[in-house]
């Protein structure tokens, strides 16, 4: 049986390369290419299977229909909304995506930059290197997290593990969302109407 060929539309790290590689018979990277829409459908007419980011390329009903071969379109994502999800029924290309993987990730970049802003962590970073720390200046401590409210908006999975993360430094969470989450602690108090003044 013949080894699938990968086309690549979005760059791949070279453990993923060396995993593919099991199943392969080529992988083509075209990510830093830059190829016009019609040279790109030329590269991608005998893949079996794409791997592709949702910035990268939308595939519609008329790229798809220059991959004579395709079998599956893989995203790097949560989102899929550049790919034509009917089109790719009608052709039988399976599409995978990735939920849930990256809302740890995000979140903890989320409380990263509240540890950051609250505790001045730049600000005493520059104090300690200008020197002013052996000096016995006044240091830049900033705010405890402790008893402070966080808002959240959008209790997806990201606004929920980011809820967790501040929950665990003492802050009380407040969030708005399209609908009740029923899986979060009673604690946290989900506000039904939000007024803007714009």
């Amino acid at each position: 049986m013949a080894k699938a060929r990968i086309v690549a539309t979005w760059p791949l790290t070279p453990h993923a390369v060396e995993r593919l590689r099991e199943v392969a018979g080529s992988i083509e990277d075209v990510s830093k290419d830059n190829l016009p829409l019609d040279q790109l459908a030329k590269r991608l007419e005998d893949a079996d299977a794409i791997i592709t980011f949702p910035l990268a390329i939308r595939f519609d009903r008329e790229l798809l229909s220059h991959c004579k071969n395709l079998k599956v379109i893989a995203t790097v994502s949560v989102g899929y909304d550049n790919i034509d999800l009917g089109a790719c029924a009608e052709r039988g290309v399976k599409v995978g995506n990735t939920p849930g993987v990256i809302a740890p990730d995000t979140a903890d970049i989320g409380m990263a930059l509240i540890l950051v802003t609250m505790r001045r962590v730049v600000a005493g970073l520059d104090f300690v290197r200008a020197g002013k720390f052996e000096r016995g200046e006044m240091a830049p401590y900033g705010n405890a997290l402790n008893r402070k409210t966080l808002g959240i908006f959008g209790m997806g999975g990201v606004g929920a593990a980011l809820g967790q993360r501040a929950r665990a430094a003492g802050m009380k969470i407040i969030y708005h969302n399209r609908s009740k989450r029923s899986d979060v602690d009673p604690s946290v108090r989900e506000l039904r109407r939000l007024a803007f003044n714009l």
